[in-house]
């Protein structure tokens, strides 16, 4: 039984330093929109500008990083590794120089890498399944076979120096909730209770 429809639309800008090994996070800015309609009628709608995202709680274990595999005056490979709300991400991308060269790098310079289409486009399938198993695990009454989810990214770039690495990206997501018809009515008081978390702090 349908619950609620939510939509999510930002731009992001994060930033990542390097420690010897890896690039941690250090910041990250997001400003956009959210637009929720739930099975009853009701409407909720938020603007926000500049606000802080969600940051990984290292107490819980929890991280946001990036690994150089391997650069050549070819291409870039960086590791993108992620652990928050209890979902791990693991991901090697193929990236490609769009400003400046592998040489410019080595001399200290910032290069600007662009993602290979077929590579974010596999990313993106896999980050909508997660975005469910996110809210899955945090609501635990979504009904996982009905209900769908979507993440778009657009205009990504990765601002690449020997000190720190920046992404910069637009995101969308879709999520279409549904629960079995029994629990819909103390489902719908309980998740209104509680999507205000989901507003405060866009992910």
């Amino acid at each position: 039984m349908f619950l609620a429809l939510m939509k999510f639309s930002s731009n992001r800008t994060v930033t990542y330093q390097f420690n010897g090994t890896e690039f941690e996070i250090i910041d990250h800015k997001s400003k956009g929109s959210f637009y929720s309609e739930f099975s009853d009628g009701t409407i909720k709608e938020k603007q926000y500008d500049d606000q802080p995202g969600k940051k990984p709680d290292a107490e819980k274990g929890e991280y946001d990083k990036w690994i150089i595999e391997e650069m050549n005056n070819e291409t870039a490979t960086l590791r993108y590794e992620g652990f928050q709300s209890n979902i791990k991400e693991r991901w090697c991308f193929h990236c490609e120089y769009t400003r400046g060269t592998y040489s410019d790098f080595m001399n200290g310079k910032t290069v600007e890498l662009a993602l290979k289409a077929d590579e974010l486009d596999e990313y993106e399938a896999s980050a909508g399944k997660a975005l469910l198993v996110m809210f899955a695990n945090r609501l635990g009454f979504i009904d996982m076979k009905t209900s769908k989810a979507t993440r778009k990214l657009d205009d990504y770039t990765i601002c690449l120096s020997k000190k720190s690495l920046k992404t910069s990206y637009k995101v969308k997501k879709i999520l279409e909730l549904f629960v079995v018809s029994e629990l819909h009515d103390t489902s719908l008081k309980l998740f209104k209770s509680t999507v205000n978390t989901f507003v405060k702090k866009p992910f």
